[in-house]
C-alpha cells in the first residue's frame, strides 16, 4: 500500500483468491480504519493490482510466513522456497529479489542460491538477491514501516543498494547495509 500510493506500480500475489479478490475491489474490510482507507485512496486505485499468480517484473519481494514446526522449534522454510520456486520461470535476468520474510543465518546461501542456480541464474550476475528483515510490531504498521530503520544484506553491494531503492519512497529511517549472513542473523 505505502508503495502504490508513492506511484510504485505494485503487483501483489497471494495464494489465497479471496484475499485477492477483496484487494482488488477494495473490499478487504480489516479492522484498521486506516489500512481501508489507504486501500481505497485514488492512488492505490491506481498501483495496485493483487492476482494469485506472478508475473515478470523489475524487483520481486518474497514476504511469506515461516512458522515453527513442531518440536524442534526450526522454521519452516517451505513457503520461501514455494515462492521463490513461482517466481523463477519469470525471471528474465537483471531482476532483484528481495527476500523480507523471517529467516534464520545462511538460508539464502544454502537454500535460496542453489534454487536460482538450478534454473540457471547465477545471483549477483544474472539476478540480484538481497534480504532486508521486515521489522513490524502490530499495531502501527504505517508509522512502523516508515520509521524503522532497515537493515538491507546482499549477495554483492548492488543488489543491497538496489533492495534500498525499494524503500527510498517512504523509507525516513536509517538504511544499514550488510552482507546477507549478517541480514539474516540481525532479525
Amino acid at each position: 500500500l505505502v508503495l502504490a500510493e508513492q506511484g510504485t506500480q505494485v503487483y501483489g500475489v497471494d495464494i489465497d483468491e479471496t484475499l485477492v479478490e477483496a484487494i482488488n475491489d477494495a473490499s478487504l474490510r480489516l479492522n484498521d480504519g486506516e489500512f481501508q482507507s489507504r486501500l481505497e485512496s485514488d492512488a492505490v486505485q491506481a498501483n495496485l493490482e493483487a492476482s494469485t499468480e506472478p508475473r515478470g517484473g523489475e524487483a520481486f519481494v518474497i514476504s511469506v510466513p515461516t512458522p515453527l514446526e513442531e518440536p524442534s522449534k526450526s522454521p519452516d522454510l517451505s513457503y520461501v522456497e514455494a515462492a521463490i520456486g513461482s517466481v523463477i520461470p519469470h525471471l528474465e535476468g537483471g531482476e532483484l529479489i528481495n527476500i523480507e520474510s523471517t529467516i534464520p543465518p545462511l538460508t539464502c546461501e544454502d537454500h535460496i542460491v542453489p534454487l536460482l542456480e538450478d534454473a540457471g541464474f547465477e545471483p549477483g550476475v544474472d539476478v540480484q538477491l538481497a534480504h532486508s528483515p521486515e521489522r513490524i510490531l502490530p499495531g502501527n504498521v504505517f508509522e512502523e514501516i516508515v520509521s524503522n530503520d532497515r537493515v538491507i544484506g546482499g549477495i554483492d553491494e548492488a543488489s543491497a543498494r538496489r533492495a534500498a531503492r525499494i524503500y527510498e519512497p517512504f523509507l525516513e529511517g536509517d538504511i544499514y547495509f550488510a552482507d546477507l549472513v549478517s541480514a539474516e542473523l540481525c532479525k
